[in-house]
């Protein structure tokens, strides 16, 4: 079985380049037998969308702009080809797909004022450019290195490595490594970045490639000598709705679940299905998911699509905000729009973050069933789009995957919407709501929020006695705190009376005579 490759080269905290993931499986490795990328963006900054640049034939002398990827800053321009290929997101209409992890590296080797192609404008240019994998790496200025059938690098990265003082040995030495030499491995970049690699790895690897347990203190950033490997086997062949759960996984259930320690979870992935056999247009298909992965639709995009559903365009953009507002698209980072999905996914995903234990299972099922609506969908725009290839009818074929390409849109945006509304009406005011025909006021019945005995600890921990009532053997409890046994004649509280026990002075109370109450009870009040 081929090996699974993760490659996270991704940025420490605080710096100024953003932190991403890919997941890289092998057709040996994937259940189908396709490859599959996936790739989380997690910029805090940058608007959802797919960015789309249609295929065209530029006259001479045409040039096109180049817009920093981070700052949406001009930063030159580049003479165009005669020819440039059709591209939605980090898929062509060739099935051609690539995707990156940035990392921080050296500041003294950051970009300086003359630099004209960033990481982001270099993919965007390439998949214009590019049929297939060793094209784009002749584009991107890499060469073949001693093993070409594995690995291409760039002919002058070892002596400008040495000419910077970055590396000590020679240019032909064969332990020279990249990460170490160019991205030093430091507390903060392992615990941040590399351990989202050994949750993954964790999760999936073969027991003979990976031990967790071995591998952890560098995880967490104590012993930085313990390198993870590059690709693990997996322990058994995996499928897209793995990768999915891998990329929207928070270390659940390890060492590092944050769960445990009362710090919230806070991503849009892509995923491709290239295959030498299938016909151009249909080669990479794209899973895609705007705002935060673990609570939106994916949606299927082609690489001969030539359109998206306006909710989900970008145009050209590339986010960046004037272009968009040329374009009258919908929404950005600081202007909510129904009409956005990246604002509509935002907004169930926030209901998820403050009601997690209750509404995080219902939208796992509503993307399962947009799974399950979109699934058919696509096989048979497949199955359509390779007979109109046979035929010879390439404008057919754009249309056909262009047609899905808005129609899953579209649907994603309705489940959506109407998501976020069942949310808000179901988990309104900390109850859950459902209907009841038997009910003649509101045709609803209310359950009260049940919380962990962990967190009423909590709570018990934080208020002290503030919350505490009598025990049964005590008739009453005075300022002081004490109980007193004695039975007297109690008083019939009035229908509006507060059933609550009177808060005692903040001093030492006899642990024994007092019970804690595990919710606050009020009885007899209206509004």
């Amino acid at each position: 079985m081929k090996l699974i490759a993760l490659l996270t080269l991704c940025a420490v905290i605080l710096s100024p380049v953003t932190a991403c993931s890919n997941i890289l499986v092998s057709p040996a490795a994937s259940e189908d037998g396709n490859v599959l990328i996936g790739a989380n963006d997690d910029s805090a900054k940058r608007l959802g969308a797919v960015t789309h640049f249609p295929a065209q034939k530029h006259g001479p002398g045409a040039m096109r702009r180049i817009y920093h990827f981070e700052t949406g800053a001009l930063s030159g321009q580049i003479p165009e080809p005669n020819v440039t290929h059709n591209v939605m997101s980090h898929a062509n209409e060739h099935g051609l797909v690539i995707a990156e992890t940035t990392h921080g590296g050296i500041a003294r080797l950051a970009g300086g004022s003359e630099d004209l192609l960033d990481y982001g404008s270099l993919i965007m240019v390439t998949l214009q450019r590019a049929k297939t994998a060793r094209e784009a790496a002749r584009i991107t200025q890499f060469l073949p290195c001693d093993d070409p059938d594995s690995c291409m690098m760039a002919p002058d990265v070892l002596i400008f490595a040495v000419a910077r003082g970055l590396w000590n040995g020679s240019t032909s030495d064969p332990t020279f490594s990249f990460s170490d030499v160019y991205d030093p491995v430091t507390p903060t970049g392992a615990r941040f970045c590399d351990a989202r690699v050994w949750y993954i790895f964790r999760e999936l690897a073969d027991p003979a490639d990976f031990d967790a347990e071995y591998y952890l203190p560098y995880a967490r950033g104590f012993n930085l000598t313990r390198r993870m490997p590059l690709f693990v086997r997996p322990r058994r062949k995996l499928r897209r709705a793995d990768v999915h759960a891998l990329l929207s996984s928070k270390y659940e259930g390890s060492e590092l679940d944050p769960s445990l320690d009362g710090v919230p979870p806070l991503v849009a992935t892509t995923r491709h299905r290239p295959g030498a056999e299938v016909p151009p247009p249909v080669r990479a298909l794209l899973w895609w998911g705007s705002d935060d992965h673990a609570w939106a639709p994916k949606v299927p995009l082609f690489g001969g699509a030539t359109a998206v559903h306006r909710a989900y365009d970008d145009g050209n953009c590339s986010a960046r905000l004037a272009c968009r507002a040329a374009l009258d698209l919908p929404g950005s980072v600081l202007t909510f729009s129904w009409g956005s999905a990246f604002w509509v996914n935002s907004a169930v995903a926030r209901l998820v973050y403050q009601d997690y234990e209750r509404a995080s299972a219902v939208v796992e099922c509503a993307r399962e069933a947009f799974e399950s609506w979109a699934a058919p969908k696509v096989e048979s725009a497949d199955k359509k789009a390779r007979r109109q290839w046979a035929a010879g009818d390439p404008s057919a074929v754009s249309a056909t995957l262009t047609e899905l390409a808005l129609a899953a849109g579209a649907e994603a945006m309705s489940r959506w919407e109407k998501l976020w509304m069942d949310l808000l009406v179901t988990f309104q005011d900390g109850n859950t709501a459902s209907a009841d025909a038997h009910d003649l006021l509101c045709g609803c019945a209310k359950a009260s929020a049940v919380y962990s005995t962990r967190w009423l600890q909590k709570v018990v921990d934080d208020a002290g006695d503030h919350y505490r009532l009598p025990s049964k053997e005590c008739a009453s409890i005075d300022a002081d705190g004490h109980c007193h046994p004695e039975t007297t004649a109690p008083q019939k509280p009035s229908s509006f009376n507060v059933w609550f026990a009177p808060v005692p002075p903040r001093r030492a109370v006899a642990a024994s005579n007092m019970a804690p109450i595990s919710k606050l009870e009020v009885r007899g009040v209206m509004g």
